[in-house]
C-alpha cells in the first residue's frame, strides 16, 4: 500500500521507539518539507530525542521529503503540515494518508483520500504477524503515555483487537 504521512505518526511511532513499523508496512513513505519542520527542525529545537528518529529514516532514505507538485486543496482550519500532507497523497496517488487529527482526516475523506492513523499502524504491524499482540498492548500504551490523545473507548478497542 502506497501512504503518505502526517506529522502526529511519525512523532508517537518515534516516541515509543517504533517507527520502523512504517518502513516494514510500506517500504518507502513520503512526507513535505512542511511536516518535516515540524516533526524535525521544530522537535530538534525543543530538545525532543525523537525528532532525530525521524532525521536518521529520511537519512536512510525510506522516509523521503518531497514538494507536493500542485495544491490540489486549502482550508484555513488545517494547519500547514497537515495541508501538504493531504496535498501530497493527492499528488502522489497514495493510497491512504497516514493523520491522526480529526479535522485533516475529515478534509482529507472529503477529497476521496482513506485515511488511517497511528492505532491501525500498530493493528496493522500486529495483522501482519510484524509484532506479537503483547508487543501491540505495549506500544498502545507507551504512545499514550507520551501524550497521544486517544479516548478511551478507542484505546479500549485497540487493545481488544490485540487478543483476536
Amino acid at each position: 500500500m502506497k501512504a503518505a504521512c502526517n506529522s502526529t505518526p511519525l512523532i508517537y511511532l518515534a516516541k515509543a521507539g517504533e517507527l520502523q513499523l512504517l518502513k516494514k508496512l510500506f517500504s518507502t513513505v513520503p512526507i513535505t518539507p512542511d511536516v518535516f519542520e515540524e516533526v524535525v527542525s521544530a522537535g530538534k529545537a525543543k530538545g525532543f530525542a525523537d525528532a532525530s528518529l525521524v532525521e536518521e529514516a529520511t537519512k536512510q532514505g525510506w522516509l523521503t521529503v518531497r514538494e507536493t507538485g500542485k495544491q490540489h486543496f486549502s482550508a484555513g482550519q488545517l494547519d500547514k503540515s497537515e495541508l501538504s500532507a493531504i496535498n501530497l497523497a493527492l499528488d502522489t496517488k497514495a493510497e491512504c494518508l497516514l493523520i491522526d487529527e480529526a479535522p485533516g482526516r475529515l478534509a482529507a475523506k472529503s477529497l476521496g483520500l482513506k485515511c488511517h492513523g497511528t492505532v491501525f499502524i500498530v493493528l496493522s504491524a500486529l495483522r501482519k504477524k510484524i509484532i506479537s499482540a503483547e508487543h501491540a498492548r505495549f506500544i498502545l500504551r507507551k504512545i499514550v503515555s507520551a501524550g497521544f490523545r486517544l479516548k478511551p473507548e478507542l484505546f479500549a478497542h485497540a487493545y481488544e483487537k490485540t487478543n483476536q
